[in-house]
């Protein structure tokens, strides 16, 4: 495991509380942990720590990309706590049993089990058997909060995979390319923390309040099959048999819009295409795709894209 990626090493035993210890200055630098009061750990057995390199901001800002990576074997002593920390982890088990506290819940993870976590919040996790054989991944930058919050802040933190199989493979061919000395390392070790986050989502259990989705989803079809009709609120309603209060709430909570927003949305994302690759009048588009009059369609075209439908076409099309 991990055979191919080139790592340094650790191994001893140790807390926080030896900050004056050359050994705790060296193990802080090589794992790219941070040095602050939030933090307090105690390490026990031996670890693997990926080289970090450097990124420009604009990088930070644009991509994703990995904080530190570590591979550990650890014994009985082990725990880290911490909060504040601009990151998110991902950590998975490969052997032993660890202990995860996270938002006011426990959770036992055993060999298959891993976690993904905000660690601005407070959390600490441990070793719960005499070892616990894991993987610690750190990453931040890029769209990464904002999946986070769209992906994973009503899921519980634990999911369950299987040690050989999709997780480990995307993982190490992460890894791999981030060891890669190319000018297009960043961008791909970028897209592959996206496939990292697809198959954690995919294997994260939904929280047992979580009961809408189904509802919003088959609305969210309708609409789609349906935008250029006048739906109305009465019948999204039948639709997700939701009361009006909940529709509206859920809806944008799940999709980002309200469903009456969505509706407009959607036709004016097939107006653009209908100003550019026809020469249809711009106010009989705007009959087409649904809107009842001239001015409606002009008004909600300026107010999402900034500019009349003319302009648009004018400035646009070839």
């Amino acid at each position: 495991m991990f055979d191919k990626i080139p790592m340094n090493s650790f191994a001893g035993n140790f807390d926080a509380s030896i900050k004056n210890d050359p050994k705790y200055r060296d193990f802080m630098i090589s794992s790219q942990l941070p040095e602050s009061d939030n933090l307090d750990f105690s390490i026990d057995g031996s670890s693997s720590y990926l080289l970090s390199h450097p990124l420009t901001k604009d990088a930070k800002d644009a991509l994703m990309y990995i904080q530190s990576f570590s591979y550990m074997n650890n014994g009985s002593a082990y725990y880290t706590k911490r909060a504040n920390y601009p990151s998110y982890l991902i950590l998975f088990t490969y052997s032993g049993r660890g202990i995860l506290q996270y938002e006011g819940s426990t959770y036992t993870l055993n060999k298959g089990d891993g976690f993904l976590i905000d660690c601005m919040k407070y959390h600490s996790y441990s070793t719960a058997s005499d070892t616990w054989e894991h993987s610690d991944l750190h990453f931040y930058g890029g769209n990464s909060s904002f999946l986070y919050e769209k992906l994973f802040s009503d899921k519980q933190p634990v999911f369950h995979i299987p040690t050989i199989g999709i997780y480990q493979n995307v993982l190490e061919e992460l890894l791999y390319e981030h060891t890669r000395p190319t000018t297009q390392r960043d961008c791909i070790v970028s897209g592959i923390l996206n496939q990292i986050l697809n198959t954690v989502f995919h294997h994260t259990a939904e929280p047992s309040t979580k009961k809408k989705s189904a509802e919003i989803s088959k609305l969210q079809l309708y609409l789609e099959a349906h935008f250029t009709e006048d739906v109305s609120l009465d019948e999204m309603i039948k639709i997700a048999n939701l009361s009006k209060y909940h529709l509206v709430r859920e809806f944008k909570e799940t999709v980002g819009f309200t469903p009456h927003q969505y509706l407009i949305h959607l036709r004016l994302l097939q107006t653009q295409q209908l100003l550019l690759l026809s020469d249809i009048p711009s106010y009989k588009i705007g009959t087409i795709m649904g809107f009842s009059t001239e001015a409606n369609f002009i008004n909600a075209f300026k107010k999402v894209f900034g500019c009349t439908p003319n302009s648009y076409r004018s400035s646009n099309k070839v």
